[in-house]
Formats: structure tokens, C-alpha cells, sequence
């Protein structure tokens, strides 16, 4: 899936799923040929989890 669905399904803006990579809190994703990030179903977990830990006031540290 694309950023802009990953960030619909995870509740994360497109912005704050390509801060978490930057940072190194979710790992670097593989492109498409035309260089779309493309995101799979474990990702979206993870990415899941790092929001309900965020909603519980847990530091990104």
C-alpha cells in the first residue's frame, strides 16, 4: 500500500509516517518503480502500535 494509505489505515499523517522512517523508528520501506514508498501489512502494525503507544503519553525515546 502507499503512504496515503497507510496513513488512513494507521491514523498517522503521511508527514508522520515519513518522520518516523527519517528517525529510524520504523525501517526504511521499499520503493515501486516510479519511487512510491510502498508499505506492507507489518508495517501498518507497527505503525499501529507506535500510535496507541503515543495515545498513552509514551515518549518517542
Amino acid at each position: 500500500m502507499n503512504i496515503g494509505e497507510m496513513a488512513k489505515r494507521s491514523g498517522l499523517s503521511s508527514k508522520m509516517i515519513r518522520d518516523y522512517e527519517k528517525i529510524g523508528l520504523i525501517r526504511p520501506v521499499g520503493r515501486s518503480e516510479s519511487g512510491y514508498r510502498r508499505y506492507t501489512e507489518q508495517d501498518l502494525e507497527n505503525l499501529s502500535f507506535i500510535r496507541h503507544a503515543r495515545d498513552v503519553d509514551f515518549s518517542l525515546a
